[in-house]
């Protein structure tokens, strides 16, 4: 009886190592892996990222962010991969920075898959803050560049 209970104990404890080694396998080797890339020129740093499946070999998202040369972020762009266009655009945040670094603007913009373009409607995020620096409000504002909707007066 006794050689038995150490038989399955054995038996028990191989089976734990080979998971937990399988796992480690898996772990090591993700399906989704991240590629990063930097560009820093007189005019800012641009910051890529791009996710890619390496189960199907093909890239999955882009993610793209700009700064001022004072480090300062005014841009992120996100893209999805299609494989027959390439590159589309998802969304992208435009931000606008106060002179102490505080965000003042942010405005959220879709693509329009209609028209292959972004969108002429965008949300914007006014952010208020009181003289020593402490945010008081934000307030969002509906944006609409269409210009079909402008009317003009004589």
């Amino acid at each position: 009886m006794q050689k038995y209970t150490i038989m399955k104990t054995i038996i028990i404890i191989l089976a734990a190592v080979l998971s937990l080694s399988m796992a480690n396998v898996y772990a090591g080797n993700p399906k989704t892996v991240v590629y990063s890339n930097e560009d820093v020129t007189d005019k800012g740093v641009v910051k890529e990222f791009i996710s890619y499946n390496t189960e199907v070999s093909r890239p999955l998202k882009k993610s793209v962010y700009q700064y001022s040369p004072d480090g300062i972020l005014f841009k992120k762009t996100v893209y999805n991969w299609n494989s027959e266009a390439g590159w589309i655009g998802m969304q992208k945040y435009d931000y606008e920075c106060d002179n102490k670094g505080h965000m003042v603007n942010l405005i959220y913009t879709e693509w329009d898959s209609k028209l292959n373009t972004w969108s002429c409607q965008s949300e914007q995020l006014v952010h208020v803050y009181d003289y020593d620096g402490e945010l008081l409000a934000t307030k969002q504002i509906h944006i609409n560049n269409d210009v079909s909707h402008v009317l003009s007066q004589k």
